[in-house]
């Protein structure tokens, strides 16, 4: 892939700005199952989300620089399971975006340029948060750069494809300006044997 020919950047910002985004998105969910039954796990969100508010941990975002193969399986494997070859697709992508905290290396997309619709677009392969950091804006932030760079890179569109089932991930890409552009039957068949339909999603820049 050749990574060592870019120049990594840097974006910092702190998890304290993401404070409304994750009270917002925790409201939502709890008007979306109001008769679900309050558990443990609610009480530490709502103290995580309480605690934002002193959190001083800088996120640092790369793009293109050396990453550790086995870091980017550790993002992928517990989120995807063995579906995918990550060798392949991290052979297959020509951009990569790592998100650390400290030594940490907590979520990841790969990307490539394609053409869409005869126009230089780029197509997201394969995004991931680790589990432990979602829900803290981690997600929405890594796609708001990648958007701002690939404007920089006179690209005119970003693309993806979805599962038709993955409504949290479907409700980001939404909250960031994609599309639904056109549904995909079977695209999963390969890898799924009960939820193989997938949404192309589309964001126009231009």
């Amino acid at each position: 892939m050749g990574l060592g020919m870019y120049k990594p950047y840097v974006v910092q910002f702190n998890e304290q700005q993401n404070y409304h985004n994750r009270l917002e998105d925790y409201d939502d969910n709890k008007k979306m199952n109001p008769s679900r039954h309050i558990t443990n796990n609610d009480n530490d969100i709502e103290q995580q989300i309480t605690n934002m508010y002193n959190n001083t941990t800088i996120v640092n975002v790369y793009h293109n620089t050396n990453f550790a193969p086995w870091q980017l399986e550790e993002i992928f494997l517990p989120l995807f399971g063995n579906a995918y070859s990550f060798p392949v697709l991290i052979n297959m992508s020509d951009h990569t975006w790592c998100v650390y905290i400290e030594n940490e290396m907590i979520a990841a997309v790969l990307a490539t340029k394609r053409l869409f619709d005869n126009s230089q677009a780029l197509y997201l392969i394969l995004f991931g948060v680790k589990k432990s950091y979602q829900g803290i804006g981690i997600g929405t932030k890594l796609l708001d750069i990648i958007i701002q760079y690939t404007k920089r890179d006179h690209c005119n569109f970003i693309f993806l494809h979805t599962e038709c089932s993955n409504i949290k991930a479907i409700r980001l890409y939404e909250k960031l300006g994609f599309k639904k552009e056109s549904f995909v039957p079977n695209y999963y068949r390969s890898i799924s044997n009960f939820r193989p339909d997938a949404y192309r999603m589309l964001l126009t820049l231009k």
